[in-house]
């Protein structure tokens, strides 16, 4: 059996919750009757695109393409993440290349970086 962090009772079954106390949030295992009574759910809305203006991507109509191309596509953000560990592979293993070896790398990682910057400047969609 587990203890409310709130009432002190021993219960069966606890909520992982943010109790608040003497001003400061602290995370806790509460009872599912403390979380009904006292608990306030609270919802945390995904950042929106914005524009260079301020506004929201979709109530701006001038910079509503602008914005669109300032972030990384959803279908696009995992192989940004696996292009970036490419290219910190490649630096690794420059030092242990011969010189002919190295100027090929450093080639490779430019290209690499082309690349990541092409997928998060939006203009690669076709």
């Amino acid at each position: 059996m587990k203890t409310c962090k709130v009432c002190s009772r021993p219960v069966r079954k606890t909520v992982l919750a943010l109790v608040m106390v003497d001003g400061k949030l602290k995370g806790a295992r509460v009872c599912q009757e403390c979380e009904r009574k006292h608990g306030v759910t609270i919802v945390v809305a995904p950042a929106g695109k914005r524009c260079s203006c301020g506004k929201a991507a979709t109530k701006c109509g001038a910079c509503a393409t602008d914005a669109g191309r300032k972030t990384v596509a959803d279908s696009d953000a995992p192989a940004v993440k696996v292009i970036q560990g490419w290219i910190k592979a490649s630096g690794l293993a420059l030092p242990q290349l011969s010189e002919e070896a190295r100027d090929s790398q450093r080639a490779r990682i430019e290209a690499l970086e082309s690349v990541v910057e092409l997928l998060t400047s939006g203009r690669a969609a076709a």
